[in-house]
């Protein structure tokens, strides 16, 4: 028999709690959802700061400097900033510094996967994260691009939506592809992972 079992709190109102939930469940006290991550208990902010960090690692954004935008970004709110609206400006901050770049590229996906979280439209962030990738061909010299589905080498997969489908290895120039943006603005998918590449040997595999 274990006589001293230990004691086990809501990371949200820190009430004990009789057992230590094994997924995703609310709180019997204040009604609020605990999270798990590794084995801990946590609230809401506390796990999507876990999960973003994960994403956030290709950018060279570790945990302290996290912190450190959102100590930075609850001064000008006046009140402790969210996790998703730390990693919104610190995404922002990439497009910024680093524009028509693959980190901006990668940094508009990610806007893209935040505000779908949120219940919002990603489509915009994805079309933003493809112009810059066009943008960046044209200043290599790229003059012709076309489209590719995601897929394997055989082709687009059965998810892929018809509309991509039917853009499949078709070819447009940089210029019109720009204006165009025939992907993702014909997608119905929701999220459209297909994109554009090179018509530059040497770029067959520089897939977005």
């Amino acid at each position: 028999m274990q006589l001293f079992r230990k004691k086990i709190y809501c990371p949200n109102c820190h009430d004990q709690l009789d057992v230590a939930p094994k997924r995703k469940a609310k709180c019997p006290h204040c009604n609020k959802y605990i999270y798990i991550r590794q084995g801990n208990l946590l609230t809401e902010d506390e796990a999507q700061t876990v999960d973003w960090l994960v994403y956030l690692d290709q950018f060279g954004i570790t945990e302290q400097k996290f912190e450190k935008s959102r100590d930075e970004l609850s001064k000008r709110f006046k009140m402790r900033a969210s996790a998703h609206d730390t990693v919104w400006s610190i995404l922002n901050s990439l497009v910024v510094a680093h524009p028509f770049s693959e980190t901006a590229e990668w940094a508009y996906l990610e806007m893209a996967r935040l505000v779908s979280q949120e219940g919002k439209d990603p489509q915009p962030y994805i079309e933003k994260a493809l112009r810059t990738r066009l943008m960046s061909y044209k200043a290599r010299g790229i003059k012709t691009v076309w489209v590719v589905g995601y897929d394997n080498d055989n082709g687009p997969d059965y998810s892929t939506c018809p509309g991509c489908v039917e853009l499949n290895r078709k070819k447009f120039s940089i210029d019109e592809a720009l204006e165009k943006m025939p992907v993702p603005r014909n997608c119905t998918s929701g999220w459209c992972r297909c994109g554009y590449v090179a018509e530059d040997p040497a770029l067959e595999h520089d897939l977005i």
